[in-house]
């Protein structure tokens, strides 16, 4: 017959029916050192304040139907139950268990597959608690003596308790078994370690320490875009399911509220002075002081697609405002002034700017477009090759300073790039360019190529490393020298000739 103490506690425990009323702590799916079909068993908690009757709780596994809780079985607040395969503790590794599912045939309703498998818990149609696991990442679960326990600071939390970065082995023993059946877990490795910078340690409640923008001081579903559907970003262990508008302004945190407990916080509201982030775009107290419709909010705060502000006190600049170019002015805020309106990747040149400004600074430098509304006039831009067909366009397309230079006669010899002038630039540039030009007389031993034909001082019949005894050389002797000096050069020759001899010893 039940102790009285036990109806009085049953009289007055409530059923689990809404998620977190009950939560799975600890389990050990396939043990070494005892046979599946005996070892088995898990736990669950009840971190409510109240203790929690389980009869009719269902519970149920991936591959088989489950089974039900057919009697009572209170779960005291803050207490635990343990679930087994199997009652016998000679056999099943010396762990008492509050509810055998099992009929010890190995053929059971509900068995835990270490590879890959779930548990859940539900009362109706809702699940209280369910826990998933498979081969992969840290989820990976070994044939072992270690049961598998959630970390100390994730047992009241029923969202963090599914997170695989707050589970870890047992290293508590149990007789031939790391564990702890029906009592407190031992902290994990990690307990006093802040994994994700955000300032929190599981120890001081983070219950995910792999995610910086979950931890106890953390606005739940702040994140952008306003949270994640099912998460508990504050770690006060109620799971927001981020789509139900929970303070009935019209929005939920998926569509943008910041604080699903506050009507006066939504997409919209008026921003007050107040400190809070009254129209959820991310920032608090920004006013439109200019009344243009928007606000000084930073990029980089903003959660509402919205632009910025970059000047609140003219109405004249803000994200929808038509820029104006060269005036050193952000009209549109998009970060720069108006000053490659060809868009051929050079700014305007300075001249072009507002007097005293160098708005059109590019890379430190700045700008040489010379004609800024044509995206073939650039410093990097083409003259035109005259060899390939090209023809003068009235246009300075390089940004030189020369219009259609190659297709000028810039020496004055009446002939230009265009009409084969091999060296055309102005004689005070280069004094020979004058007397190069094709039809130009091959002068000889001036190593030119006057006439523009591609060979230098051809039509000598001399070579042009031997005119160094006079002007022209040879071939210009030869050519107007008087015929009593052709012998007398002919022994100067020889002469040469001869100092060069080595001399021979006697």
């Amino acid at each position: 017959m039940p102790s009285l103490l036990l109806l009085v506690a049953a009289a007055h425990a409530a059923s689990p029916s809404a998620p977190g009323d009950l939560i799975i702590s600890e389990f050990l799916a396939e043990p070494r050192t005892v046979p599946n079909y005996w070892g088995e068993w898990f736990e669950v908690h009840n971190p409510t304040d109240g203790p929690i009757d389980l009869l009719n709780l269902t519970i149920e596994t991936d591959d088989e139907p489950g089974f039900t809780v057919s009697s009572s079985l209170i779960v005291p607040a803050g207490g635990y139950v343990v679930f087994g395969i199997d009652g016998n503790t000679a056999r099943n590794g010396g762990v008492s268990v509050d509810y055998v599912y099992g009929d010890g045939s190995g053929l059971d309703v509900f068995q835990l597959d270490h590879r890959a498998d779930s548990i859940r818990l539900k009362w109706g149609t809702t699940t209280i608690d369910a826990l998933t696991w498979d081969s992969s990442g840290s989820w990976r679960l070994e044939v072992e003596d270690n049961s598998y326990q959630v970390n100390r600071n994730a047992l009241g939390l029923e969202w963090a308790n599914d997170l695989p970065q707050n589970w870890c082995d047992s290293d508590v023993p149990f007789g031939s078994l790391y564990a702890t059946p029906g009592e407190a877990n031992s902290n994990c490795p990690d307990f006093g370690r802040d994994t994700d910078g955000d300032g929190y340690t599981p120890a001081t409640g983070d219950c995910d320490d792999s995610d910086p923008d979950v931890n106890p001081d953390a606005i739940d579903g702040a994140r952008s875009p306003y949270g994640e559907a099912n998460d508990d970003a504050d770690c006060d262990g109620v799971r927001d399911d981020g789509t139900t508008d929970d303070d009935g302004d019209g929005y939920a945190e998926v569509e943008g509220d910041c604080d699903d407990g506050d009507t006066a916080l939504r997409p919209g509201a008026p921003e007050l002075d107040d400190g809070l982030d009254n129209d959820c775009n991310g920032c608090a107290d920004d006013f439109d002081l200019d009344g243009d419709g928007f606000t000084p909010c930073a990029p980089e705060l903003r959660t509402d697609g919205e632009g910025w502000d970059c000047d609140d006190t003219d109405a004249s600049v803000n994200p929808d405002a038509r820029e104006v170019a060269y005036d050193a002015v952000d009209q549109d805020c998009d970060g720069e002034d108006a000053c490659d309106l060809d868009d051929d990747g050079f700014y305007a040149s300075p001249e072009v700017c507002v007097d005293g400004v160098d708005c059109c600074a590019q890379d430190g430098s700045p700008g040489a477009d010379c004609d800024d509304t044509s995206a073939t006039v650039s410093p990097a831009g083409d003259e035109g090759d005259p060899a390939a067909g090209g023809i003068p366009d009235g246009a300075d397309n390089d940004c030189n300073g020369v219009v259609d230079d190659p297709y000028l006669d810039r020496d004055g010899d009446g002939l230009s790039v265009a009409d084969g002038d091999c060296r055309d630039a102005p004689a005070d540039e280069d004094p020979d360019a004058p007397s190069v030009f094709p039809g130009a007389v091959e002068a000889c031993g001036d190593a030119i190529d006057n006439d523009c034909n591609g060979l230098v001082d051809d039509g000598c019949s001399t070579p042009t490393a031997l005119g160094a005894l006079s002007g022209g050389g040879l071939c210009a002797a030869a050519g107007g020298a008087p015929a009593a000096l052709l012998p007398s050069l002919f022994v100067l020759g020889l002469a040469a000739l001869r100092r060069r001899q080595p001399r021979r010893e006697a």
